[in-house]
């Protein structure tokens, strides 16, 4: 059952990158507050961490748990998410890479396995 944001608007936040700070803060104003950000880190893994030992709670991106969750952090569904969208852009010439093509194939795997839980993610190519 997702969980109501303002149930947690007394609680410590962890915040991401520039990007993910100004949309968790948009998320939790939109839910009626201002979060109280305590710690900030781009690395996800890092963020589960300190998590994991109480330190904060935070919002991920359902890829980020998907490749690593944390055996110390509960995740549960956010009520009030904001859709966002994301972009894929690559050089032509990395298709010829076999990691590229597979990170491709797994964003779009991934985000069509979760369908109208995720916004869109555009892809295209640079010449």
């Amino acid at each position: 059952m997702p969980v109501n944001l303002r149930l947690l608007s007394e609680d410590k936040w962890i915040a991401g990158c520039e990007r993910c700070t100004a949309n968790l803060c948009q998320t939790c104003q939109s839910a009626g507050f201002i979060p109280d950000i305590r710690h900030s880190t781009d690395d996800y893994v890092v963020t589960q961490a300190l998590i994991a030992r109480g330190l904060g709670i935070g919002l991920l991106p359902q890829l980020a748990l998907d490749a690593f969750q944390d055996p110390g952090v509960t995740v549960r569904v956010a009520a009030q998410l904001l859709p966002r969208t994301l972009y894929l852009i690559h050089h032509r010439e990395a298709d010829q890479i076999p990691a590229v093509r597979s990170a491709i194939r797994a964003i779009h795997d991934t985000t069509a396995r979760l369908g109208g839980r995720q916004s869109a993610v555009r892809c295209g190519s640079r010449s």
